[in-house]
């Protein structure tokens, strides 16, 4: 959460909005973080998820990599839809904790 709210933040160095929804899906919970940044254009959002990948000038390229690989050890999906100029929503969809004695 700190490195998808950072980069969100990040995006916006004029300011604008951040939002941050979470909501009860069929067997799990959605949460959504958006802001009204910069976005970005589709040749780097497909990459936004690999390892050291970075646009910044500071920072290892390894913040959402690891948000993803939690969410994915979480049986969870995280999706990214950017639109140039418009801003960014980061969606991570995380299942229900099943039923029985905990692993924890």
């Amino acid at each position: 959460m700190i490195n998808l709210l950072r980069n969100a933040v990040h995006a916006m160095p004029q300011g604008g909005e951040l939002i941050v929804r979470l909501r009860s899906v069929p067997h799990g919970v959605e949460m959504a973080i958006a802001d009204t940044g910069v976005g970005m254009p589709a040749e780097v959002s497909e990459h936004a998820q690999e390892a050291f990948f970075t646009t910044k000038t500071h920072g290892s390229g390894l913040g959402l990599t690891i948000a993803s690989q939690i969410v994915r050890d979480h049986l969870g999906e995280i999706r990214i839809d950017s639109r140039e100029g418009e801003g960014t929503t980061v969606t991570l969809l995380l299942p229900a904790a099943q039923e029985g004695p905990s692993s924890v």
